[in-house]
C-alpha cells in the first residue's frame, strides 16, 4: 500500500490536510480531504503531522502487508527518523502520537517505511 500525505495551515482558513490511498501497482484506492481536526492544529508542522496520524489510523482498516509513505514535509521524515532532534513541544507530541501508530501497524505485521518526496509529486498525486 502507499500512502500520500499532506498538510497545512492558513490564518485565513485554519489547519487542514489530504491523503491518498494507492495499491502498490499505483491503482487509487481513496483519497480522503480534511477540512477541520477535532483538535488544535495551529502550524504548517503541525498539520503534516496530523494528517499523516489521521491516514495512520484510516489505513489499519486494510492491514496491509506494507505501507510506503510519502511526503513534502522533510522536517516531519527527518524528525520522524531520528535524524533531527524535534525542539517544539507540540511537534514531540505529534511524533509521540505517529510512532505509537507506526508501532501498531508493525505489531500486526507491516512493514512501514517513510520518505520525502518533492513538493510536485505530492501536487500530482493530491490535486492541490
Amino acid at each position: 500500500m502507499i500512502l500520500y500525505t499532506d498538510g497545512g495551515c492558513k490564518p485565513s482558513s485554519g489547519a487542514y490536510g489530504s491523503f491518498r490511498i494507492e495499491s502498490d501497482d499505483g491503482t487509487l484506492w481513496e483519497i480522503c480531504r480534511w477540512a477541520q481536526f477535532n483538535y488544535p492544529v495551529n502550524t504548517n508542522n503541525q498539520a503534516e503531522y496530523a494528517i499523516l496520524f489521521e491516514a495512520l489510523l484510516y489505513t489499519q482498516r486494510y492491514k496491509p502487508s506494507k505501507l510506503d509513505i510519502y511526503t513534502d514535509s522533510q522536517l516531519m521524515v527527518k524528525q520522524l527518523k531520528k535524524e533531527y532532534e524535534i525542539k517544539d513541544q507540540s511537534l514531540a507530541l505529534w511524533a509521540s502520537k505517529v510512532w505509537a501508530e507506526i508501532a501498531y501497524h508493525e505489531e500486526q505485521g507491516t512493514k512501514v517505511t517513510i520518505t520525502h518526496v518533492p513538493r510536485t509529486i505530492i501536487v500530482g498525486k493530491l490535486g492541490h
